[in-house]
């Protein structure tokens, strides 16, 4: 899978070459989420077998395809889903998701992921990743998952980087998914 987190422009950390990284395929974009989703929640209750399960919690949008719902179910983890408004693009802004964060941290739960999508199956909205990256700093175990299934593909244009954010993905993604064959969008 290396030659694919080369062809995209993803950090050395995702190669499996790093010792650190390291990707696998799945059949669908939802399997990759569940999979990135049973990481993170091994991860931390590794560090945290004290909290809970039912304290965690995984944070989707409005836009957001519904495989983050649909992990959450089959996981038993509740799932917050955020609103994202036209005037931002349907995407996630960085105050959305620190709000909801807060408001969770404060009524004792916990959480364990989100997922940033990279152009939305209804929309093709990009969420506001630079944003989000900001805000996860302030809570280190948050996992980000990137749903790029739609637009990642575009990745491998190096002229459609920036505005994919791929700088940012790369600093601070825990894991990240998209399906090559949506690339050409070709009409059915």
């Amino acid at each position: 899978m290396d030659w694919a987190c080369r062809l995209l422009g993803l950090s050395e950390d995702f190669l499996n070459a790093s010792g650190l990284g390291g990707g696998v395929m799945q059949a669908t974009a939802s399997e990759s989420l569940l999979v990135a989703i049973v990481a993170a929640r091994s991860l931390y209750r590794r560090n945290h077998p004290e909290v809970p399960v039912e304290k965690l919690v995984i944070y989707v949008t409005t836009q957001t395809h519904s495989l983050g719902v649909k992990a959450g179910l089959i996981l038993d983890i509740p799932v917050r889903v955020l609103e994202v408004e036209a005037d931002d693009d349907y995407s996630l802004r960085g105050e959305t998701l620190r709000a909801a964060l807060e408001e969770d941290t404060k009524n004792g739960l916990v959480p364990l992921v989100v997922v940033a999508t990279v152009g939305t199956t209804n929309t093709g909205a990009i969420d506001n990743i630079p944003e989000i990256q900001t805000v996860v700093k302030d809570y280190p175990e948050l996992w980000v998952h990137i749903d790029a299934a739609w637009a990642g593909s575009a990745l491998a244009c190096p002229e459609l980087r920036e505005k994919l954010h791929l700088d940012s993905i790369n600093e601070f993604a825990d894991s990240f998914c998209t399906n090559f064959h949506k690339g050409p969008t070709p009409p059915y």
